[in-house]
């Protein structure tokens, strides 16, 4: 028996500790108590003092009542008595008009705002409570209003955005056997329908340069061409002015000869293949009317070009080319 008092004894005093421990814990947590709100009453208009507490419960403040001293300076003084953070009263005129009046402490100061209005009581008592309301955020004693996230562009505001453009760009092309690196300058136009459904064409030239080499026959040196059209999907930004663009296309490349040496001389000047393209494109929105791309280019052909010289063969264009322009787009 002895024993079981003992264990019992033990297990209340390990919960009182515990329970002690808790109050402790929570009493060294500061919490900031609600600002005292002085409501002065019996100042003659009843319906709307009964409505403006109503109103002011809903906050969260702490309410003190009070009898409506007969002078401002006597309220500002009880208020500050009662170490309120704001004060509050509804009188009516000799008019009978609505009068409030309401103090709040800045900076150990205090601010008073009077307003008389020709309003019903529930609408006087409003204003008061938009006034404590509007003094008690300004000296940081309650939250303001959450700011609005800013909305995100609608489809349709994008799409006409950027429904349109026309571009132009200079870069670099590279490819198989014989083909550069060499200068390009492309050129594009394309429409963005169905909300993200990217069409269009683009051209680029690489002046060369290019080389043909035929053993014991010389060499020719060549530019190349190519004329795409493009579809693709195009991404929607939402805050971001970044948007790509991931397209497949086919078209046409040309290989020429600019210039040639020895028995090549009268080489056929022109050769083509069709081809097919992949297209990623980085664009940038710098203002409402231009675009900054970084746009990059694959052209493949399922043969490379041949270069004939009275029907006989003298040389191959290698593929893939590959092109990498930046440049700007307008748009329409």
């Amino acid at each position: 028996m002895r024993k079981t008092l003992r264990a019992v004894a033990l297990v209340l005093w390990s919960v009182g500790l515990s329970a002690g421990l808790q109050h402790s814990a929570r009493a060294g947590v500061p919490t900031e108590e609600p600002p005292a709100v002085v409501v002065f009453q019996n100042a003659g208009w009843p319906e709307a003092e009964r409505r403006l507490l109503a109103e002011l419960g809903l906050l969260d403040v702490r309410l003190v009542r009070r009898d409506a001293p007969p002078s401002i300076a006597t309220r500002v003084t009880a208020a500050r008595r009662l170490k309120a953070a704001a004060a509050v009263a509804i009188t009516r005129s000799a008019e009978g008009l609505g009068v409030v009046w309401a103090w709040v402490d800045t900076d150990g100061v205090g601010r008073v705002t009077s307003r008389t209005v020709d309003e019903s009581a529930a609408d006087t008592a409003l204003l008061a409570v938009d006034l404590v309301k509007a003094g008690l955020v300004a000296i940081e004693r309650l939250p303001g209003p959450a700011a609005p996230e800013p909305a995100a562009p609608s489809v349709e505001s994008h799409v006409a955005a950027i429904r349109g453009r026309v571009g132009l760009g200079l870069g670099a092309r590279v490819g198989g056997d014989g083909i550069g690196p060499s200068v390009v300058l492309a050129a594009d136009a394309g429409l963005l329908m169905l909300e993200r459904l990217v069409v269009g064409v683009a051209g680029a030239w690489g002046p060369g340069p290019g080389t043909v080499v035929a053993p014991g026959r010389g060499e020719a040196t060549l530019a190349t061409a190519s004329l795409m059209g493009w579809v693709g999907i195009a991404t929607l930004p939402q805050s971001s002015p970044v948007q790509l663009e991931a397209s497949l296309g086919g078209g046409v490349l040309w290989a020429w000869v600019t210039s040639a040496t020895g028995a090549l001389a009268d080489i056929g000047d022109l050769a083509s293949t069709g081809v097919l393209g992949l297209r990623a494109a980085l664009i940038l929105a710098a203002e409402s009317w231009l675009d900054v791309t970084l746009c990059a280019e694959v052209l493949l052909a399922p043969h490379a070009i041949e270069l004939d010289d009275a029907g006989q063969e003298v040389g191959r264009l290698g593929l893939p080319l590959v092109d990498v322009t930046a440049g700007l787009r307008v748009r329409l």
